[in-house]
């Protein structure tokens, strides 16, 4: 003989019954992370920048005659450099040929 009686069965009366749950706990949870983590970044953003702005604050920049005044030092620096970095390269250059001159001169002579 069959038992045609049914038995309820209720999703939320036993732990573990409800397989909707955990992923609910787990969701909010993943959530509720996600919120927390958003708050800190822009937390520490927002300090950065606040930090940032006070810095910017205690920068002294210098004046346009300043700014002016070293560039022409650079620039003659630059050109300084330039030319004589160019003398010093001719005169090695005079020096080694005239080096491969006399070992050639001396070679040929014997």
């Amino acid at each position: 003989m069959v038992s045609t009686a049914s038995t309820e069965v209720s999703k939320t009366s036993s732990p573990g019954s409800n397989p909707g749950a955990p992923a609910n706990s787990k969701r909010r949870s993943w959530v509720a992370e996600v919120v927390e983590t958003i708050k800190q970044k822009k937390s520490a953003i927002s300090q950065f920048v606040r930090e940032t702005r006070e810095e910017m604050q205690k920068v002294s920049f210098p004046s346009a005659s300043d700014v002016r005044g070293t560039t022409i030092i650079v620039i003659i620096n630059v050109i300084f450099f330039a030319v004589f970095l160019f003398l010093i390269d001719r005169l090695w250059t005079y020096v080694l040929d005239w080096i491969a001159w006399s070992i050639n001169w001396l070679i040929a002579a014997f």
